[in-house]
C-alpha cells in the first residue's frame, strides 16, 4: 500500500490535485477543468486528463468520473493525508517536519 501511495504522489502535478480536494466534504466533486491553474498549457491538460488522474485513480486516491469531467476524494484518499502533508511542508519549508528534513540532511553530509 506504502509504495503505492507514494508512486501515485511521486509527481508535484498529482499533490497539487491531491491538495485541491483535501478540504471537500465527503461526496463533494470539482469540475476536472477547475485544476488547471492560469500557466497551463494544451499539454498539461492532456497530461492531467491522461497521466496524472489515471494514476491517481488507480491508487484509489481520487474517484474519477470521466463523462462528467470531475473528480472527488476516493477510498483511499484518507490514507494518503498524512504524506500530503508532509509533502507539503517538506516542499515549502513550513511545518514540523520541514526544519527536521532539513537538519537531518545537513547532519549527514
Amino acid at each position: 500500500m506504502i509504495d503505492t501511495l507514494l508512486t501515485a504522489m511521486a509527481d508535484p502535478t498529482r499533490r497539487r490535485v491531491l491538495g485541491r480536494l483535501e478540504p471537500l466534504d465527503a461526496g463533494r466533486t470539482l469540475a476536472v477543468d477547475d485544476l488547471f491553474d492560469d500557466g497551463d498549457d494544451d499539454a498539461d491538460r492532456l497530461r492531467l486528463r491522461h497521466v496524472h488522474l489515471p494514476k491517481l485513480a488507480e491508487a484509489d486516491l481520487v474517484d474519477w468520473d470521466r463523462e462528467a469531467a470531475r473528480i472527488g476524494v476516493g477510498a483511499d484518499f484518507e490514507r494518503a493525508l498524512p504524506l500530503l502533508r508532509a509533502a507539503r511542508e517538506v516542499e515549502t519549508g513550513v511545518g514540523p517536519g520541514a526544519g527536521a528534513a532539513s537538519e537531518s540532511g545537513r547532519a549527514g553530509r
